[in-house]
């Protein structure tokens, strides 16, 4: 950015010339193993594995499939299999049968009658997403209203989330607006953490007004944090109105809210999203001194701005920047600068990336691969880069 240093690779990375041999020989590399327990992509409901009862999971998805019509006798094909029903072995079929709404719930409720038989909270939380859905909204507020008059098991805040999300993902914004409201019929005041729940699903379906709207109705009533009016700052520059995240971000300072990276984060996407990168620059300058250090998210919104400008000069005058810090990008971000120089015929630097990329534990994914794979097919397999 302002500081001026030359921007060419690591010499440890290879410039000897490149052939569409060469890229299948990358994706055959071994891929590291890396675990991550707890990821955001992951199932929301965790399964222990019962390894003695795959073939009765399999077998009982299988009749809920083939029973899916209100009049088939479901109940009397389930029977053969009370003796052998166990918990983990519900929680398994549940979650293997998410698409079956209505063969699921007959299901969940034909265990419940076997006699000792009791159902985890993780297989009421299932229930609750399978129906959510496959939106059988009606059951599954008669199914929530069940939950709490026969005080089976709680109704927290982790299950109103699951209702947010089928609202948001059945386009029902102002549906989940009423479910959040009605939180407190079920035993479960709202709190901030529910309000943002609430506002991140609604601004992911671009239901970014409505967020707003709703916002300005309770905002009074919350203790708000810099978490709140980012995700409603997100949701304008997903949409294209940095004005309004603008005044947000004014708004929250005016407040006293504490502006951590996060808010600086999605004010600067937003406002490059939008275009006005020089705007957004400014403010990027003012975070050290307002005691708030950019991460690799800040510096790649930069980069990804100025690859959309095809300014690869200055998008590398960043990636240097990020290097000297020891900021890592993470493969979004390198891959937008490869499939630009590809697009610009500079994929020896494109090659020189995706080294770098491996040295630095970032693995290449498929886009970054099909992005030198597009090159080569344009330019024919044999030609050397």
């Amino acid at each position: 950015m302002a500081t001026t240093r030359s921007l060419s690779l690591p010499l440890s990375l290879s410039s000897k010339p490149k052939t569409l041999h060469t890229l299948f020989h990358f994706r055959l590399r071994p891929k590291p193993q890396n675990i991550h327990p707890f990821s955001s992509q992951a199932s929301q409901f965790s399964l222990v594995p019962d390894p003695s009862s795959p073939h009765l999971v399999n077998e009982i998805s299988r009749i809920l499939s083939d029973h899916r019509n209100p009049h088939n006798d479901l109940e009397l094909s389930l029977n053969t299999f009370s003796n052998q029903i166990s918990t983990n072995m519900v929680e398994q079929v549940l979650k293997r049968c998410k698409n079956l709404g209505f063969s699921a719930h007959r299901f969940f409720l034909w265990a419940k009658r076997i006699p000792g038989f009791e159902h985890s909270v993780i297989s009421y939380q299932i229930l609750v997403d399978i129906l959510g859905s496959s939106k059988q909204f009606a059951i599954l507020w008669d199914f929530l209203i069940e939950m709490r008059d026969s005080h089976c098991v709680g109704i927290g805040s982790e299950v109103f989330w699951l209702v947010f999300r089928a609202y948001g993902r059945a386009n029902l914004p102002e549906d989940a607006v009423r479910a959040f409201n009605r939180m407190v019929e079920f035993g479960t005041k709202p709190g901030i953490h529910d309000l943002n729940q609430l506002l991140y699903v609604l601004c992911k379906r671009k239901h970014v007004r409505h967020a707003q709207q709703f916002f300005d109705k309770v905002k009074i009533g919350f203790e708000l944090n810099a978490k709140t009016y980012s995700i409603l700052m997100r949701g304008w520059g997903d949409i294209g109105d940095s004005n309004e995240a603008r005044k947000l971000f004014d708004e929250m300072l005016e407040r006293g809210c504490k502006v951590d990276v996060l808010a600086y984060t999605s004010l600067l996407e937003a406002l490059c999203k939008a275009g006005n990168v020089d705007e957004a620059y400014k403010i990027f300058r003012e975070m050290g001194s307002n005691g708030v250090d950019a991460d690799a998210s800040t510096y790649s919104i930069f980069i990804r701005a100025y690859c959309e400008a095809n300014d690869m000069h200055s998008a590398f005058r960043v990636l240097d920047r990020m290097r000297r810090y020891e900021l890592l990008p993470n493969v979004y971000t390198y891959n937008c600068i490869i499939k630009k120089l590809c697009k610009n015929d500079r994929v020896d630097e494109a090659y020189q990336l995706l080294d770098e990329m491996i040295e630095q534990g970032v693995w290449p994914d498929t886009w970054s691969y099909n992005a030198m794979q597009a090159y080569h097919c344009d330019h024919s397999e044999d030609r050397k880069i």
